[in-house]
Order: structure tokens, then sequence, then C-alpha cells
């Protein structure tokens, strides 16, 4: 086993660009390399000196290399560095060792949580970041980067101690299992291959939303304001104020609330242009440009095991969260922003630049030059699961027949035949499955039914609770049931606690919890106040917990468990995944495979853990990435 580590420098910010396009890019160099073969003496290979070919022969050997955030390193060692590729089977990281044990994902935090009696340079890390840019030269110091000699001898230091923290982490954390190993090199296979973007047009749209800023600025002396306004917060709260309008903020939400009142139509005029300018999915642009690799492919976006459940989540421009966005012709207003005639787009659709660039950022990702994407996606992933976890047995009917699900909550909630539920009542049934799965009460439902922009009144929203919690009697048996056994299993140290199919252990206030597919949850610092449940968050310190929010969790980590079934399943048959999103796979095909239903069968085809879970996933195919 190797544990390695780089340090870099570029003209490049990583952050910016991300691991592949940084990597290759020709200002990109490696200023050293920190090693250990097994348990040997760390080494240091500099930049300048021969190749190190005692570590190098490793890859041919199918010796394990270990980093943390071993994809940043592997794209150093291949792209700047032109060493043989390090294969994905032989890479582990312990990154994502410590993210599937709920720690921090950082070295320096990570050690921290674990109390082990080494620490992460922190003064050294100051001068590699400060080391890895340009700086301004001077006639004194004329050098493009910081690189006196002591300064160099101290980034070695730095380089060599990190090696020796993270392998000390290695030993601390638990590895992933087969199954997980295998899931992270298919995340990995996924950031290598990449999806293709059509930059010309991304870089066409920013060409005309340059155009749109300018025009609203421009608008801003009509109305008394300087031209920079719609970027000053505080001085354009203070005029929307003025105007008598009663606000505190304009931040989105707050914008969206004050355009459904009744305003002045000037104030309204200039709010409408704040909500376009500041319309975050639009500067998405810039940087689907910037991460995009010189052959049209953006790589490098998606990070293992994101989310405490295991849920992957997205890095720099990347498909996860983009706006839906208000039109349904996405190929036509394409083609519209591919003219760069800002005028006649906004005439076509009667719609601002910003919300047409908006609702067309989805469609800049396609598929490969005569390709298609097929898309699918898991239907109501979460309600089934939850179902079939809780043994709510009426549900799973639903969901194994007409799978009507919102129209047989809303006959439980009023007590009615399911042919006799109104497309009010309908509505009320899609809230409350969506709301209340999880321990929710009124509060939760009221603010559901705000989202699709309804009011309820709290006693209606009451009364609603009640209805759908005597109709799934199961679920709230599961709620309580699982909050019960999680602390039976923090008060009994190191026994193993079963309910249902899930398995409950806490060892060294770690609290355990073993889901179906084998897959382990964790809590670090897991104890009882009370019979309150208490654990330590990675992003939010000490927070508490309740079964609502457990079984949340799980529901959450058993889907992502179909997903990543399905997904190795893609990758063992050769079917590349280009896009993933929650619950759905695309997958990039030539024009004349019939993929969608390959895909779609691989994703319902059950794993042996999840025997009786009625699934169902629908899609269609396209060129260009949308949402149905």
């Amino acid at each position: 086993m190797i544990h390695f580590d780089f340090e870099t420098r570029s003209e490049l910010d990583v952050k910016d660009v991300g691991a592949y396009v940084y990597a290759k890019h020709p200002s990109t160099e490696a200023m050293c390399l920190a090693y250990r073969i097994d348990e040997g003496d760390i080494k240091l290979w500099r930049k300048g000196d021969p190749k190190p070919h005692e570590i190098i022969r490793h890859v041919e050997l199918g010796t394990l290399f270990v980093a943390h955030n071993i994809e940043f390193d592997a794209n150093i060692w291949e792209h700047t560095l032109g060493w043989p590729r390090i294969p994905l089977w032989q890479r582990r990281d312990t990154a994502a060792m410590v993210a599937a044990m709920s720690l921090p994902r950082s070295l320096e935090k990570a050690v921290e949580a674990l109390k082990l009696p080494v620490k992460k340079d922190m003064e050294g890390s100051k001068l590699m970041k400060k080391m890895a840019k340009p700086r301004r030269p001077s006639k004194l110091n004329p050098s493009k980067y910081w690189e006196l000699p002591e300064q160099i001898e101290r980034l070695h230091e730095y380089c060599k101690q990190d090696v020796v923290t993270e392998s000390m982490l290695a030993k601390k954390v638990r590895p992933l299992s087969d199954m997980e190993e295998k899931v992270f090199q298919t995340t990995n296979a996924y950031n290598e291959r990449g999806v293709f973007v059509d930059v010309p047009t991304c870089k066409t749209v920013v060409g005309m939303l340059a155009q749109g800023r300018e025009r609203a600025f421009a608008r801003m002396p009509k109305y008394g304001l300087p031209e920079d306004a719609l970027s000053r917060v505080a001085l354009l709260t203070k005029w929307v104020q003025e105007q008598g309008v009663e606000t505190d903020n304009l931040r989105k939400q707050t914008v969206e609330d004050l355009l459904k009142t009744d305003l002045p139509q000037h104030v309204r005029e200039v709010l409408e242009l704040r909500q376009d300018v500041g319309r975050t999915s639009t500067a998405k642009y810039d940087s689907l440009i910037n991460r995009t690799d010189t052959d049209g492919r953006l790589r490098g976006s998606l990070m293992y095991h994101g989310a405490s459940t295991g849920r992957w989540s997205g890095r720099g421009a990347q498909p996860q969260n983009l706006p839906r966005g208000s039109m349904k012709d996405i190929d036509g207003g394409i083609e519209a922003l591919k003219t760069g005639d800002l005028e006649w787009a906004e005439m076509l659709y009667n719609k601002s630049i910003f919300e047409i660039a908006s609702s067309c950022l989805r469609g800049m990702f396609t598929a490969s030059p005569g390709n298609k994407l097929a898309v699918c996606d898991y239907s109501a992933i979460e309600a089934r699961v939850l179902a079939w976890l809780a043994g709510q047995e009426d549900t799973l009917e639903v969901f194994r027949g007409h799978g009507k699900m919102y129209e047989h909550a809303a006959a439980g909630i009023y007590n009615k035949k399911m042919e006799d539920i109104t497309k009010d009542e309908r509505f009320i049934g899609k809230v409350a499955s969506l709301a209340l799965g999880y321990q929710g009460a009124a509060g939760a439902f009221i603010s559901m039914a705000n989202n699709y922009g309804v009011q309820v009144e709290e006693e209606r929203a009451k009364s609603i609770v009640d209805g759908w919690r005597d109709n799934n009697k199961n679920v709230v048996k599961y709620w309580h049931g699982v909050e019960e056994h999680a602390r039976k299993a923090i008060r009994q140290e190191g026994t193993v606690i079963n309910y249902r199919n899930l398995k409950f252990q806490c060892k060294n206030r770690y609290l355990r919890l073993a889901l179906p597919s084998g897959r382990v949850l964790t809590y670090p610092g897991a104890f009882l106040q009370g019979n309150k449940i208490h654990f330590r968050d990675s992003m939010y310190g000490v927070t508490s917990t309740y079964g609502g929010s457990l079984v949340e969790n799980i529901t959450q980590a058993v889907a992502r468990d179909l997903l990543a079934h399905a997904w190795v399943k893609c990758e063992e048959e050769n079917l590349p995944v280009v896009i993933s999103v929650h619950d759905e796979l695309v997958i990039d095909v030539p024009e004349d495979f019939d993929g969608l239903p390959v895909l779609k069968q691989i994703m319902i085809d059950l794993p042996d853990w999840a025997e009786g879970l009625p699934i169902g996933a629908e899609g269609f195919e396209s060129f260009r990435y949308r949402k149905e």
C-alpha cells in the first residue's frame, strides 16, 4: 500500500475549474510528491528530480494507492506529470472513508474529530495556499510565484506531514465495504468520463446576459437610482422602503413574496429587474465554460457520499439543483439563444433573457456527437421505500396496482372512495404524502402547501395531519419504533439491537444503523439527554434527532442504495452514465440503440435485500438533458 500527496501551483484556481481542467493546464506544476510505501519512511520527490520509478512501478504491480481526495492527486500524477494512470480499482480515498462514517471530510477536521495524536500542519497549509497561486512580481522579486529556498523547504515538510497524518487516519477509519468500493469506483469513472456541454452556446448566452445586465443597469437613473443600484442591496432596500413598501431585506424569497403583493408599478419594475439580474442560475454558464475540458466534456462534477445518507452531491458546475424554469420548449429556446439576438429571443418567448437562459440551462448538457441521452427516474421512490420499510401494506398495494398514491392518501384523509376524490382533495393528498411521511405536523403541511402557492389554516392542517396518521398507522409505529430502538442501542453499549430489517449498535459513542443493504449509517458522538437522542453532526456540531428524522435518513439511504445498485450494474454492462441527479440516471448511447428500456429494466431489477419492494421507473430519450 502506498500513501501519497502532491503539492502544486498554477495560474488556475482548482476551486474555479475543477481537478481535471486544472491538472491539464500548461501552467500547472507538481512542486513535490511525498509518499510512503507500506510502513516505510516518508520519501520526497521534488520538481526537477528524475522520475520516482520506485513508486511508479507499483502501478503495474497492482499496489493500492491511498490519498485524501485521491481524484485530485491521481489527476496530477497522470495529466500534469504524464505518469502511467492509476486504475480506479487501485485507488483508496480516506476522504471517502471518513464521509461514509459521517465524519468531517477535510483532513484537518477528520483527525480532530477522531482525536488522533497528530494534526494537520495549518501553518504549512497557509504557506501552501500562498505558494500555489501567482504573485505580483516586483523589481526586487521578479519571480512569478513565491519560491524562496526556505519557503520551498517548508512546503516539502508540509507535504511529508500530510502523508504522516493521512496514513494514520487510514489506520483509524473503517474501510469501505466491497459494494461501496464499487460505488466509489463507479463515481470516479463517472467523473473521468464526464458529460458533453454545449460550450459554444454557453458562450453566446454569456454575451447576451451581459447585454441584458447593461440594459437593466442603464434603466436605473429613470427611477432616480445609480446605474449599479441592482447590485447594491443596502441602497436598493432603503429605496424600496422610501417608496412606502415595508421590507427589511431583498433576499430571493422576500422579493418573490413582495412581487405577489400590490406594489407601486415603478417598485415592481425595479424588483423584477433585481430578480432577473440576481438569478444565480445564470452564473452557472460561466462555471460551465470554465470547468469544461478541451474535448467538450465537463468532468469531476460529482462527490461520492456528499450527504450523510450516502447520496451524492454536486461539485462546481453540475446538473444538481438546476432550475426547472418556466419554458417547455427548451430546444426552441436554445435555437433562439444560438442566434445571439437578445431582442429576437425575448420577443419570441415574451420573457427576459435571464428567464430564458435560466430555463434553458439544463439543456446545455447534451449527448456526445452521434448519440442520444436515455433518461430514467424512479417513480415516487421515497414513498414506496417508506411504505416498504414500515410495512404499510395498503400503500404498497396501491403501488403494485393503479399507482394513484395521492388519490389513495386523500381517500384516507376524507374517508371517501377514491373515485369520488375531487381535484382539490387530490392536491391535499399530494401535499400530505410529501410533507407528513417523516413525522411532519401541521406546520410542515402548511409550509409544503405554501410552496405550491396554497394557504391552509392551522386547524384544517391539524385535521388533515390527524386523518393521514390514522390511515398510516404502520408508518407512525415505525417512527416510534426506530427512535425507541436507537435509544435502546445507546443505553446498551455494544449490544446489537434488531428492529424489522434494521440493526442498531452503539460503540464508543458511535451509533451505527445497518440498512437492509448491509450499508451502515453512522451517528458520531451519540448520547442521550433525558429521552432525547443527540449526536455530533459534521456540519452543525452537536444536534438532536427523533424518530421521523431518523426514518427520513433511512428512507433516503435505502433509495440511494437502490440507485447505487442500478448504477454499478450500468457500469458493468458498459452503459455509460453521464448524469445522475437525485433518483435519476442518464446514459449516453448511440442513436440506433434502444437504451431506454434497457436502462429502465436495470433500475427496476431489485437487489436480493429489497424483495417485495414495488418499484417503478419512467423515462424518455433526447439529445439535450431536460426534465419531463
